[in-house]
């Protein structure tokens, strides 16, 4: 953070971003000053009032030797980070290694060694992998080629900074038919070939595991891919690129590359992640492209919201959905450090998304991980507030990420959530932007550590954290002044004095939307549960309709009463099954009508019908129903949670039959409230 800042950083400053205490930000500062030390630097400077910093001239001076100062001799693997080494070790090195040859490697005791060997031999044989012990000898893994060389990804992926770094190995670490740095720029020809540019992290991934594999070849490691798989490859562009990648590596290092090497590599660069597709279509797009559309559909029908920018978000998802489909079929798992985050923070949009990839795997016959399923809840929720926005363009920005198109997407929604009247000018890889010779924004929005090039640089993560936010939200203000709390509290205290209010929270709210939209659009933090919604005033059960538009109607009557929608929002639900079919049908007996906020939504609200008899939404059994719940909410994301706590109670059979049945209001909202946790 030092390295990439151009002001100070305070205690607090450090303890937001590391999210760590003040005495952990203080021993940290300590250790890396006795650190930089030994390297002759004089390390990190506070000045009085405004924080700590580097000087400029010893941060250009760590950033043109990092490679040979930042990992070296001295630095201590974690566990994670140690492990990894084990196994590449055992999988990479041409001779046979025991515990003491571990143990001089690693300077951790035979106990600790032990350990850490009975994990990766639990973690290996869940691949169906053997890591085994033999006298003669030592540590040796059996199974498949093509599993091992999958294995070991996320391991490589895991030491990539200290593996790209080389004082950080021993020598016999670095020795391979073929750098990593030549590698790389083989994998950059091959994009251009391709018309394509990987994702930043994905190049370098791609790299590193080539590197790992090729050391495996010259060991005499061969993959094996079946015929049919083979035959599929053939016709791919990736697979004429290969050939000539392999043609030169042959050239280069003597390697015997067998065919079934360039199959194997066709399959890593299919489904890499992708900052820049080619212009030209796979024959698998098409389909891919209407899985796309089906999970869209899915998506708006569970979260009862619509896109509006549909074919924009179709498009967007395809572009990620086509690696993706191709790691499901063959095999190849990703990682993402995002997942638990995005689990915590959206779990509404992880769950729906967790429920349309249905189509995904039904199209692979692959079980889709958390993994794969956060990046898609990703594309979502980027897109989910973006319906009514209409930013007033005032400063300038570039968004720079190295971690794929989906990643840049949400990070841009975020910033027009954030700042509504901001101008993303592009989204650029590192590369990209490093190659620029000037930029001409305001500031740069980026994931990864880049070169200061005359414009402020925020360094935020894919998520943007509280603290985040609040500095780009300052920030991105400008020259204009803005009302605070303070000035909204004012303002209306004055009202209140001069006048009679009838509602204060309503006319708090309306002030802040008025006078500060950027706090309100940072402040829309409440969820209300399912009981808050559904109330005795919003439930009417056991009555009648001879028609479903009348069934829709007389279910929206206690929301027209309480002012909650206009008339307008009923003729739009009916117009929309009208237009769409009884999508609206979500399980048996139960219907869910609503339509956009902007066709006539006043407040968040949900009102509950049952009927005597069943309804029929079309000749279709199915379709028969006898319980309407009507939606209407004021955007994308703040109901989710109610509904979701509906979708467990209609996912119930017994509950969902109860409800159905019910003749009496306490019996609805006890069951009601049963599943309305905060």
């Amino acid at each position: 953070m030092l390295l990439h800042t151009t002001s100070y950083l305070s205690i607090e400053d450090l303890q937001n971003r590391l999210n760590v205490s003040t005495r952990t930000v203080y021993s940290e500062i300590k250790r890396m000053n006795s650190w930089l030390k030994t390297h002759e630097l004089s390390g990190v400077q506070r000045k009085d009032q405004l924080g700590y910093y580097l000087h400029t001239h010893e941060k250009e001076v760590i950033i043109q030797k990092a490679d040979t100062i930042l990992v070296g001799h001295d630095y201590e693997p974690c566990v994670k980070e140690r492990r990894a080494i084990l196994l590449l070790s055992i999988a990479c090195n041409e001779k046979y290694l025991k515990i003491d040859d571990f143990m001089k490697l690693t300077k951790v005791s035979r106990n600790t060694l032990l350990e850490d060997m009975k994990q990766l031999k639990e973690a290996l044989s869940k691949q169906l992998l053997t890591l085994h012990y033999q006298a003669a000898c030592g540590y040796l893994i059996s199974g498949k080629e093509r599993a091992i060389r999958l294995a070991l990804k996320p391991y490589i992926h895991s030491i990539r900074t200290m593996i790209k770094n080389e004082k950080a190995f021993p020598s016999f670490w670095l020795k391979g038919p073929i750098s990593y740095n030549r590698l790389k720029h083989l994998l950059e020809q091959s994009e251009q070939e391709l018309k394509l540019e990987f994702a930043d992290d994905m190049l370098d991934q791609l790299s590193l595991d080539l590197f790992f594999y090729f050391k495996r070849m010259k060991l005499g490691r061969a993959v094996h891919l079946s015929n049919e798989e083979k035959r599929t490859l053939q016709e791919t562009d990736e697979c004429l690129a290969a050939i000539r990648f392999m043609a030169r590596i042959q050239r280069e290092t003597g390697l015997q590359v067998h065919d079934d090497e360039i199959y194997f590599l066709s399959t890593l660069w299919l489904s890499a992640k992708k900052q820049k597709l080619p212009s030209s279509q796979k024959p698998e797009e098409h389909l891919i492209r209407t899985i796309a559309r089906q999970m869209i559909f899915d998506f708006q029908r569970y979260a009862c919201i619509s896109f509006q920018e549909y074919e924009a978000l179709e498009q967007n998802l395809t572009m990620h959905l086509i690696p993706a489909y191709y790691r499901l079929i063959y095999h190849i798992d990703i990682s993402n450090e995002l997942t638990e985050s995005i689990k915590k923070t959206q779990p509404e949009v992880f769950d729906i998304t967790q429920k349309v990839v249905c189509h995904l795997e039904k199209a692979t016959c692959s079980k889709i991980s958390d993994h794969e399923i956060a990046y898609v809840a990703m594309h979502f929720g980027g897109w989910m507030r973006r319906e009514g926005i209409s930013p007033i363009v005032r400063r300038s920005v570039y968004i720079v990420c190295g971690e794929g198109i989906g990643t840049s997407h949400m990070l841009k929604t975020q910033l027009i959530e954030l700042i509504g009247y901001i101008e993303v000018r592009d989204l650029l890889s590192k590369r990209s932007y490093e190659e620029m010779s000037s930029i001409d924004v305001d500031f740069v929005v980026s994931t990864t550590p880049i070169s200061f090039k005359g414009k402020p640089v925020h360094l935020v993560h894919p998520i943007l954290t509280a603290y985040e936010k609040k500095t780009l939200l300052q920030y991105g203000e400008g020259e204009v002044t803005r009302f605070d709390e303070k000035n909204v509290n004012a303002l209306f205290n004055i009202i209140q004095q001069h006048t009679i209010v009838q509602n204060e929270k309503a006319l708090l709210r309306d002030l802040k939307e008025l006078l500060h939209p950027a706090y309100v659009s940072h402040q829309k933090g409440w969820k209300p549960v399912l009981n808050d919604l559904l109330t005795e005033k919003t439930i009417q059960l056991q009555q009648t309709a001879e028609t479903w538009q009348e069934a829709i109607t007389k279910a929206a009557q206690p929301l027209l009463d309480q002012n909650a929608i206009q008339k307008g929002y009923v003729e739009a639900m009916i117009q929309s099954v009208d237009q769409n079919g009884p999508y609206i049908v979500i399980a048996p007996q139960v219907a869910i009508p609503h339509a956009r906020p902007e066709d006539g939504v006043n407040e968040l609200s949900m009102s509950l019908m049952s009927f005597e008899r069943p309804v029929f939404f079309s000749k279709d059994e199915k379709k028969q129903v006898r319980l309407i719940i009507v939606l209407a909410a004021i955007d994308s994301m703040t109901h989710l949670k109610a509904l979701k706590q509906l979708t467990m109670l209609l996912s119930d059979e017994k509950r969902r039959e109860q409800l159905v049945e019910a003749n009496e209001l306490a019996s609805v909202q006890k069951l009601i409230d049963q599943f309305s946790q905060r």
